[in-house]
């Protein structure tokens, strides 16, 4: 498999970033907890899309047994976090997952710039996060509290957007499958800082969350 620049990865619904800290913080030994995982689901809608996890990861033994149920509970989620932050501080880095952004952060646990070892923290990522399953998986842990029954959201989030008054009653799932890739119509708010808020905020909601089971 090609290995890319683990610095940037978007993930497009639930946008799961990794990005790499400048390594300005002192050097520790322990690792961030980052947000706790605390809810339990049901992932039977999502099984054929965990069993292709289970069987693209190598180091898969954790993953295969945490999904062997049809569930994920918060206290899985939460002990797979810790062996992927184990497996990272060992390797020297600090890993962060932050459950409600979604965000995930590295830095070097001796405080230098991860520019400074860039292939390393690609391999690292791939041996701690990608072989394991975890990357993979907690897009899929999201997607099962935002969506238990694995819909298509198109028409939910257009919905959304129209009964929010940010797109007009005529915007249909081929606009907005064009606006949120091209970040035009509704979309642009979310880029322009001077934007309302309350705008930005409920375009995020209608994306992340159009079903309303979190916000």
């Amino acid at each position: 498999m090609k290995k890319i620049n683990r610095c940037v990865i978007m993930v497009v619904m639930f946008v799961l970033l990794v990005s790499c800290s400048s390594g300005n913080s002192p050097q520790s030994s322990q690792v961030n907890q980052g947000t706790r995982f605390l809810k339990n689901v049901d992932i039977t809608a999502y099984q054929q899309e965990i069993d292709a996890i289970v069987t693209g990861s190598v180091d898969n033994e954790y993953l295969k047994a945490i999904v062997a149920d049809d569930a994920l509970t918060a206290d899985e989620m939460n002990e797979f976090n810790r062996r992927v932050k184990q497996c990272y501080a060992q390797r020297g880095y600090n890993f962060s997952y932050d459950v409600n952004s979604g965000n995930s952060t590295v830095s070097r646990l001796d405080g230098q710039s991860v520019e400074v070892s860039l292939e390393d923290l690609d391999n690292v990522t791939y041996k701690c996060s990608d072989d394991t399953g975890y990357s993979r998986l907690v897009v899929k842990y999201a997607s099962a509290v935002y969506n238990p029954k694995n819909l298509d959201l198109k028409p939910y989030v257009v919905k959304c957007l129209i009964d929010h008054g940010l797109a007009d009653q005529s915007y249909s799932i081929a606009d907005y499958v064009h606006d949120s890739q091209q970040r035009s119509g509704p979309f642009e708010v979310l880029d322009d800082e001077s934007a309302d808020v309350q705008k930005r905020n409920q375009t995020s909601v209608c994306v992340r969350d159009p079903l309303g089971n979190v916000e």
